[in-house]
């Protein structure tokens, strides 16, 4: 399993929602490593609704972007346990 690191941090990239960023040598342009990349998402440009969340990650997403109370946090991370209660 690879490491993986999390940080919040005030960075605007382009106008887009996730940006994948590799080291490369400066000279050549060569990527440095393929073991190594850095994935930073834009919670703000994140627009999908609970309910549109198609999988786990966007779940995640979801409820780091929109600050949800626990009771969205339940609804959200499990909807079929949540649902049968």
């Amino acid at each position: 399993m690879s490491p993986h690191l999390m940080s919040i941090i005030p960075i605007d990239f382009k106008k887009q929602f996730r940006t994948d960023v590799v080291l490369a040598e400066k000279g050549t342009v060569e990527q440095f490593s393929d073991k190594l990349r850095m994935i930073y998402l834009q919670l703000p440009l994140f627009k999908k609704e609970a309910d549109e969340c198609e999988n786990q990650v966007e779940r995640w997403i979801y409820l780091c972007a929109n600050d949800a109370d626990s009771n969205t946090m339940k609804q959200i991370s499990c909807p079929s346990t949540y649902m049968s209660l």
